[in-house]
């Protein structure tokens, strides 16, 4: 058996809604509530209820944060191990903390990159990772966006994704299909200009029932499948 060349620079992950390194936390407290008990998880993104300012797993209103702190809350265990087995369950009617700025570890739904765009789901509250950007290489003339090449690894374009590039007008966004369906071909776009053939790249969008946590993004651990990894909150 050969020596060991390397070691592992962090020996054991963190729990899941804790601070991943140290960084200041803002984060809010608020009462928990929802109508399916398993939702309401530590880790989860929650929403706020405007008509009584409880906190939601999921929904579609105002982002309130990550249930965090997982160490601050009683735990009820689950029916299947009795009340001493391990959960991130947290009982609805608790003041729970939820943060929104912070590096904060969470479970992700799917593969992620770093630099990866979080997502939620408004059902669940569970977090996936969204790719930040198509890249292609395009032109505009008038509203017509002429791409002729597209990225390796690049999501599909699509309607209301927001471009931007050294020769694009900020805030054009793509309004409807001409002759390309997510490739090369042309877009209807919003603003009016004449725009040079260049690098051209393009927001990706939510799926339905999927928000996007503004200004959120992975930060460390670029996983092949469902996992944990790191998420930013800093500025959402």
């Amino acid at each position: 058996m050969g020596f060991q060349s390397s070691v592992a620079l962090l020996q054991g992950f963190g729990v899941i809604g804790e601070s991943a390194f140290a960084v200041p936390r803002r984060a809010t407290p608020g009462v928990i509530k929802g109508s399916t008990a398993a939702n309401i998880v530590v880790g989860r993104a929650f929403t706020i209820d405007a008509s009584d300012g409880t906190y939601g797993p999921g929904g579609t209103g105002p982002f309130g944060g990550i249930l965090a702190n997982p160490k601050a809350y009683a735990s009820i265990g689950t029916s299947a191990g009795g009340p001493l087995a391990p959960t991130l369950v947290v009982p609805t009617g608790t003041v729970g903390e939820f943060a929104t700025d912070d590096e904060i570890i969470v479970a992700l739904a799917n593969a992620c990159a770093i630099g990866d765009k979080v997502i939620f789901n408004q059902t669940t509250g569970v977090l996936s990772a969204l790719p930040p950007l198509t890249s292609v290489t395009g032109s505009i003339s008038t509203t017509v966006l002429t791409v002729t090449a597209v990225a390796t690894g690049s999501a599909p374009l699509e309607v209301g994704q927001i471009l931007s590039g050294a020769n694009v007008v900020p805030g054009t966004r793509i309004v409807s299909l001409g002759t390309g369906t997510g490739g090369t071909g042309t877009y209807n776009v919003s603003v009016s200009q004449t725009a040079a053939s260049a690098t051209v790249t393009a927001d990706s969008l939510a799926p339905s029932g999927s928000t996007q946590i503004i200004d959120a993004k992975v930060v460390k651990y670029a996983n092949a499948a469902a996992g944990l990894a790191v998420i930013s909150l800093i500025g959402a």
